[in-house]
């Protein structure tokens, strides 16, 4: 094939040249940007006062659970037992605390001069279905099963607490309406605070749990993850659908 060579200079050259860079070869279309992008923005959101990202609350608790579990098996020795059972009766007032505030604020409210009262039968039907379908499914035995693989894969075959510090860490981590509640506000809103005091309740907890249970309880982070990173990417998903009156219930 004959290629045509201009000389240099030319009006021929300088044309053909600019033919040349106008069309740039393998350019990404504007569609190829958009496609790049949407990962990115299904993530991120802009608001007044600068960019949130959906998940940081998850990310946090994950960091704070593998932390606490790490300090746990390093400075465990130094923590008798009396204070391991102090900490513990401390988060577990805290976590009843912030669970019957949220429960009161959404049971009760003041219409004129007047306290409505209301909710208590969507209260006890949520617990009892949520009891029902755990039975059900066998959560307890899933959990179980996934600690003797995650057993298997670490090598830990010699660590007898291994499961048991699994299985118990992950239902106290996971088990509670603030892993649900705040993943839900993390990603309708992008408010990740009930996620960053659960992350302070987790890191003490897991840590004393680490100290008797050994490094099993690490290892709750990864339900944690699943569970609340789920629920934040589902409310992500729903967030165009979802009416005032159902965003005021949760």
């Amino acid at each position: 094939m004959e290629q045509t060579v201009w000389p240099i200079g030319s009006n021929q050259s300088k044309q053909h040249s600019n033919n040349r860079s106008a069309t740039p070869i393998d350019s990404p279309s504007p569609k190829d940007y958009t496609q790049a992008s949407s990962v990115y923005t299904l993530m991120t959101h802009r608001k007044k006062d600068g960019w949130n990202m959906y998940g940081l609350g998850t990310i946090i608790n994950v960091a704070a659970i593998v932390v606490g579990g790490l300090l746990g098996l390093l400075f465990g020795r130094f923590i008798g037992d009396r204070h391991r059972d102090s900490l513990c009766k401390a988060c577990g007032l805290s976590v009843i605390f912030i669970g019957a505030a949220g429960a009161l604020k959404g049971m009760f409210s003041v219409v004129g001069d007047k306290i409505v009262y209301g909710g208590d039968f969507l209260i006890i039907g949520c617990l009892a279905l949520g009891a029902l379908i755990g039975e059900l499914i066998d959560i307890e035995g899933g959990f179980e099963k996934f600690g003797a693989w995650l057993k298997q894969k670490t090598r830990s075959t010699e660590d007898g607490n291994f499961i048991e510090g699994f299985v118990s860490a992950s239902f106290t981590v996971c088990i509670g309406a603030m892993a649900i509640v705040g993943s839900i506000n993390d990603g309708l809103y992008g408010d990740c605070t009930i996620l960053v005091t659960k992350s302070i309740l987790d890191l003490t907890i897991v840590m004393v749990m680490a100290a008797s249970l050994g490094k099993g309880t690490i290892f709750s982070a990864i339900p944690v993850a699943l569970l609340q990173g789920g629920v934040t990417a589902l409310s992500v998903l729903i967030k165009p659908i979802m009416t005032d009156t159902a965003l005021l219930y949760l």
